[in-house]
């Protein structure tokens, strides 16, 4: 609606967000500043920043947006391990708090061999900016570093769902605000492409010839419906060392022979030249936490002869894509 008066106009806009909000937004402005070329060029950057805020909020109701199977839920997954639990507060508060895409909920998976949590976990749902979004799974059986994704399938009862999308991580990564919007973004155009897809924003490939295979790294987040993870996921707890602790081969290894794809999301990626995630692409604080980085870390894990963990420490790259080649062959 627009009403005049003698000194100045007053313009009022609403629109209606995806989850059915009203937006009412006030523009006045004086006759005299309307008849001169920089009162228009004002109202039109006025306008500019209007639409821009407008467009948050939108990108705020992404909650409902629907697929062809319905209304969406988004949820984020990860876990821990006793050594590191005292240590994750802010990269769940980087989760919880911070993303621009409002979460239906986060999964903090815990294993057994955790009896007590930090007090801070424990007020962490009164302290918090959204109450209630976080939960804690208490895990009767313990999947590995998988559990950062299977957990969510069977004691956040998110397995099957055709509506529920998991992205997934670390917890020793500080992931930059605007990334889970950048997962659902990717996968409702997949969806709406009929295609089926889990997205990452770190994707590599091991082996050569007829035996190279892709897989995403958790590290850097990855996304997948829960309808299209198959159940033989779930075998990986009977599985030696060598497939325990290679999580993103074992769960990239099973989506793409259940059919599912694996693709670098379409903005943010990492550069491995550089060892970073763009801030330009990928936004902000999107970094390793380096106080959590090195404890007990699979990537400096060794596998001794007999297929068993020889020590948590002294391995690089090199022995992880080992590990991923050796699980490869007892997954054949």
């Amino acid at each position: 609606q627009v009403g005049t008066c003698k000194c100045s106009c007053l313009v009022a806009l609403r629109c209606t967000s995806l989850v059915d909000r009203p937006w009412v937004f006030l523009l006045r402005t004086s006759d005299e500043a309307m008849s001169k070329p920089s009162g228009l060029g004002a109202l039109a950057a006025v306008a500019v920043l209007l639409f821009w805020n407008v467009g948050k909020a939108l990108a705020d109701g992404f909650g409902d947006v629907e697929t062809g199977q319905g209304q969406i839920r988004v949820v984020f997954s990860l876990t821990t391990i006793p050594t590191r639990i005292a240590k994750i507060q802010r990269v769940l508060k980087a989760i919880v708090d911070e993303q621009t895409y409002p979460l239906d909920a986060v999964y903090l998976a815990v294993p057994p061999t955790v009896t007590d949590l930090p007090k801070w976990l424990e007020e962490f749902n009164a302290t918090c900016r959204r109450p209630g979004i976080l939960k804690v799974l208490r895990m009767a059986v313990d999947y590995g570093p998988s559990s950062k994704l299977l957990a969510a399938l069977a004691g956040g009862g998110e397995s099957g769902s055709s509506t529920t999308l998991i992205v997934y991580g670390d917890d020793d990564v500080m992931y930059g605000r605007d990334i889970v919007e950048q997962h659902v973004q990717a996968q409702l155009a997949a969806s709406a492409a009929g295609r089926r897809v889990a997205f990452g924003s770190r994707k590599i490939a091991i082996g050569g010839g007829q035996r190279r295979e892709e897989l995403l790294e958790a590290t850097g987040t990855i996304s997948v419906f829960a309808s299209v993870v198959p159940q033989t996921v779930f075998q990986i707890s009977s599985l030696p060392a060598a497939c325990r602790l290679s999580d993103d081969y074992w769960i990239s290894h099973n989506l793409l022979s259940a059919g599912v794809e694996l693709d670098a999301l379409p903005r943010c990626v990492y550069d491995f030249h550089r060892g970073v995630w763009p801030e330009s692409l990928c936004g902000a604080s999107f970094h390793a936490l380096l106080s959590v980085q090195h404890i007990d870390a699979l990537s400096e894990t060794v596998i001794g002869a007999d297929g068993e963990v020889e020590r948590r420490s002294g391995g690089d790259w090199r022995e992880q894509l080992s590990r991923y080649s050796r699980c490869a062959t007892t997954s054949l």
